[in-house]
């Protein structure tokens, strides 16, 4: 299958051997990571690489998307179910509702649960949520020195746990833990936007130097082709090399909108029968993914600063400061913020978008 937009395995998994390989070095000699990266840019598809290799390894892991949490309380118990999966508990204990007590009835897998009467804890309705995360976290250290065996927990999009920790009492609280841990690693990742830099980077940051940064950036062309190449084959797909090559040139090798052509290049076979121009590719990547970038527009644009520098930069590599001068802008103030937001970068002293079909479609359509 050519999917687009969801976590990708197997055949569908794109390069990035260098980055999983530093990431599991580093994992191994107990040195937490932290994966940052712009939206779209195969974060998640990552970290679950790298768990399935460590745990090919017979190493322990665990996995949560911190965005999906609705509360602190499905939080931990998120947190205790992954943990419990590498006992093949993890259903068991859903099956309960997250009920330690109800586990533990069932005889055989009393032997396993009982040993962790921090567990037991947050059964008690009078026990705070924070204290309740605390439990999870010391959880995640306990099974693995109990086994005598490292776990990786994995947090996807970290970031989101300011949606309940606005005074971040949370993380401060997840710092003292971890940093005293002897058997769990951790591997956290988010999005620029996600405001990982301020958890992770800042020297005022409660995550400061606790984690080794791992930034994202494009594929390898030459991995991109071989793969584009590879699919259109296997599902008899007509395909133009200089398509392809031209095609992954055009979107920097942006992990997303590759499969996104690649899918698009499908679907124009089965009505058409022929493969498209790259004007018709290019066409259908744009309008398939329209409302998505109208929104990122909406949000944006509301910002006249910011949406006058992306205007401008979607057409020129240079001129910024002449056209702010003109337009009575703070051109470095906006730029800050788009940085920040994960849609552009600097590189040779010029800025760049991060999606190249984003500065296409306000090229063609913001006058």
């Amino acid at each position: 299958m050519i999917q687009v937009g969801r976590p990708v395995d197997g055949m569908q998994f794109i390069g990035r051997e260098k980055e999983i390989q530093e990431i599991i070095t580093y994992l191994k000699m107990g040195q937490s990571i932290v994966v940052i990266a712009p939206r779209r840019f195969g974060k998640t598809s990552l970290v679950l690489e790298v768990l399935r290799r460590m745990k090919k390894e017979k190493h322990y892991t665990g996995f949560i998307d911190v965005f999906e949490q609705i509360d602190l309380n499905q939080f931990s118990k998120s947190i205790i179910a992954e943990v419990l999966d590498n006992h093949g508990l993890k259903k068991s204990y859903q099956a309960t509702k997250g009920s330690i007590i109800a586990l533990i009835k069932n005889v055989k897998l009393k032997a396993v649960v009982d040993d962790f009467e921090i567990l037991l804890g947050l059964e008690d309705p009078e026990v705070k949520a924070i204290d309740q995360i605390a439990s999870a976290v010391d959880f995640i250290e306990e099974f693995g020195s109990q086994a005598d065996k490292t776990i990786t927990f994995a947090m996807d999009e970290y970031g989101d746990i300011l949606k309940f920790d606005k005074a971040t009492a949370i993380i401060k609280m997840m710092r003292a833990k971890i940093q005293q841990q002897k058997h769990t690693t951790y591997l956290f990742s988010g999005s620029y936007e996600s405001v990982m830099d301020s958890l992770f980077v800042d020297s005022k940051s409660p995550f400061y130097r606790l984690a080794r940064k791992i930034e994202l950036r494009y594929l390898e062309f030459s991995d991109v082709k071989k793969y584009m190449i590879k699919m259109l084959k296997k599902y008899q797909v007509d395909y133009d090399v200089k398509l392809i090559e031209d095609t992954i040139d055009f979107l920097k090798a942006h992990p997303y909108y590759c499969q996104l052509a690649l899918q698009q290049m499908f679907l124009y076979h089965t009505t058409k029968h022929k493969a498209p121009s790259f004007q018709d590719l290019l066409e259908l990547i744009i309008n398939s993914d329209r409302s998505y970038l109208e929104k990122i527009w909406e949000d944006i644009s509301s910002n006249k600063e910011m949406a006058y520098v992306l205007k401008h930069l979607s057409t020129h590599s240079s001129g910024i400061y002449t056209m702010a001068n003109k337009e009575n802008i703070n051109a470095s103030r906006a730029i800050k913020k788009l940085e920040g937001k994960g849609i552009l970068y600097k590189e040779n002293e010029i800025y760049h978008f991060y999606d190249p079909v984003f500065q296409q479609w306000i090229a063609d359509t913001i006058k």
